[in-house]
């Protein structure tokens, strides 16, 4: 990939509303798919599995401005230890090579290593739109469990809700400063 055709941001705000982003567009999806098979009466007779993959918190940390608005960077703290876990073994190692490949952060990471950290603006910026990305998710999964409810199903008796994060194997080798998040 040249340089010019590399993202230029890593997170952004967008315009639009929930339900114009595509993680918005799948959950609603799935809520009318609930509806139609509501509406047809076939829950009385019939099982439902229905699976909706929700992209975020995922690079691009790209979502509505309202979900970055819920922070503030300068309340953001730095993580607990920036520094890589003692005794990592060497293939647990992520070079961050992702966020990395964005031209705003290039610049600023060009001597990132195991022993040289994200400089600290840039790790809150991160730390913000990996934040409010979590929100998003998090309001996404909600419209979805409402149009549960909405489908006359009870989320106690009626439903099992399973959700699955990505990438488990790299959440443990993530530089320490982009992997505290909120729990």
């Amino acid at each position: 990939m040249t340089p010019e055709a590399r993202p230029h941001a890593f997170y952004a705000n967008r315009t639009a509303t929930d339900a114009e982003t595509p993680d918005g567009m799948i959950v609603r999806a799935a809520a009318a798919a609930l509806r139609n098979f509501s509406d047809a009466g076939r829950f009385a007779s019939e099982r439902l599995f229905l699976a909706a993959g929700i992209h975020r918190p995922h690079l691009p940390e790209i979502m509505p401005t309202s979900y970055f608005d819920g922070y503030n960077i300068d309340d953001i703290p730095p993580p607990d230890n920036p520094n890589i876990p003692e005794g990592l073994p060497s293939v647990s190692w992520n070079d961050c090579g992702e966020i990395r490949s964005y031209v705003q952060v290039k610049e600023q990471t060009k001597d990132f290593s195991e022993h040289v950290h994200f400089p600290a603006g840039l790790t809150a910026g991160m730390r913000l739109a990996y934040f409010a990305a979590q929100t998003f998710a998090d309001a996404q999964v909600g419209f979805l469990l409402d149009a549960v409810k909405d489908a006359g199903l009870s989320l106690e008796d009626d439903v099992c809700v399973v959700l699955w994060g990505g990438e488990p194997r790299r959440q443990r080798a993530v530089p320490r400063q982009a992997a505290n998040g909120p729990r």
